[in-house]
């Protein structure tokens, strides 16, 4: 089967998980035979053109402009759609797959693809569909219908009063079916008027992410320094960094972390660095920078506990899977879709991050007992194998382009 992926961002190009989602499923299906083309965009016209990687081509198109116009220009953005149209028609894929393209390729993409005559399937990765950010001004984070009123207060000059209808519209003509990493994305889609749509979890190639043995710390070596929690992905509030801030200032002094955030986020890092040394914390904070996928897996490997308290309803946050198939423990937020993949007491806790005193009280449970994370460690190895392995979610993703063939 001839596959074309249709990504804004993708590896290495790439900070958030949707870029590389679609990179391990292009990889997978290229080393099953398949043709693989992935269209994606950078900012630096040093990067753009054709390359192979990894047995896909890459064709990486030129799209930079100021941020300000996302809310127009992700819905359609004539630059980059006479160069999607142009690999598109070289390729003549049998199945386009959509991932992000709410920056730089624009939903207009979604028509360039259904113009080639191939079956469109859509990824959905957040809520920017039918929101503009992650729904931060709707009453309750269970709640998944923006308003009108809150869009326009939340978005101020940027706003686009048409953009939800023009979305919805253009992925309703083109897109066969759309596939949600959660139940709570499918459940979200739904409610604003989204239809075809399938939950396929995101899963993780078990080959790459092996369980990592036992640290000096975790053996009882009190000479191995402070024991580390890690909180992997881009450093925004939404993921809960401030939230870990305070339920680590709520423990006790001789009994703290390290707390490391491996991301990046040069905007947001001196207010972190702040907030950080106001809870006098400031010297037991370490911010890596933007990691590739082998650093990240060392620095979750030798992590004690890895924490994913996102202060939104995050859909799938891909941290939690790849913890879990390390055989690390995991403090994961009880808002998104975290209950569909942490199992409370078992595989790690589930927490409200609001409640900075039940996370500590979670956290310290965790630090003190060895045992307790090696349990916990054992059981989310076997949980991914079970539920969220890459091979399953391919398994899944092929029906559906079966499906979309077919039809």
């Amino acid at each position: 089967m001839r596959i074309a992926y249709l990504a804004d961002f993708y590896p290495p190009q790439n900070r958030g998980g949707a870029g590389v989602v679609a990179q391990r499923l292009a990889q997978h299906f290229s080393s099953e035979g398949h043709d693989v083309l992935v269209v994606t965009t950078v900012q630096d016209t040093g990067h753009a053109g054709g390359e192979n990687v990894d047995g896909v081509r890459v064709a990486r198109i030129y799209s930079r402009y100021p941020e300000r116009f996302r809310n127009y220009l992700g819905v359609f953005n004539p630059r980059t759609l006479s160069q999607v149209g142009r690999e598109l028609e070289r390729f003549q894929p049998d199945v386009v797959h959509a991932h992000n393209i709410h920056h730089h390729l624009s939903f207009g993409s979604l028509r360039v693809a259904a113009r080639t005559g191939a079956p469109v399937v859509l990824t959905s990765h957040d809520f920017l569909l039918f929101c503009c950010d992650r729904l931060p001004c709707t009453p309750e984070p269970s709640d998944f219908i923006p308003r009108w009123a809150g869009c326009a207060r939340c978005q101020r000059l940027r706003f686009n009063p048409v953009r939800r209808m023009l979305i919805r519209k253009i992925v309703r003509s083109t897109v066969t079916e759309i596939l949600a990493i959660s139940d709570l994305m499918r459940r979200a889609l739904r409610l604003n008027g989204f239809e075809r749509v399938v939950t396929i979890h995101n899963g993780i190639p078990l080959d790459d992410w092996p369980p990592a043995g036992h640290s000096t710390r975790e053996s009882g070596d009190q000479s191995a320094g402070r024991p580390v929690v890690l909180l992997p992905g881009r450093l925004t509030a939404f993921k809960g960094t401030e939230a870990l801030l305070e339920a680590v200032s709520r423990l006790d002094p001789a009994n703290r972390p390290d707390v490391v955030f491996a991301g990046d986020n040069p905007r947001y890092e001196p207010a972190l660095l702040a907030y950080a040394y106001r809870l006098g914390l400031r010297d037991s904070v370490e911010i890596t920078g933007w990691m590739d996928q082998a650093a990240l897996r060392y620095a979750v490997s030798n992590a004690d506990v890895v924490v994913t308290p996102s202060t939104y309803a995050d859909p799938f946050n891909l941290g939690n899977i790849e913890a879990m198939s390390t055989a690390r423990p995991v403090v994961a937020s009880l808002l998104g879709g975290g209950p569909e993949i942490v199992v409370d007491g078992e595989t790690g806790y589930l927490v409200n991050p609001a409640d900075s005193e039940a996370f500590a009280a979670r956290l310290a449970a965790l630090l003190k007992d060895s045992a307790l994370r090696k349990r916990f460690g054992l059981s989310g190895r076997n949980r991914v194998e079970e539920r969220f392995t890459l091979a399953r979610q391919a398994h899944l993703t092929m029906e559906s382009y079966l499906r979309a063939v077919a039809a």
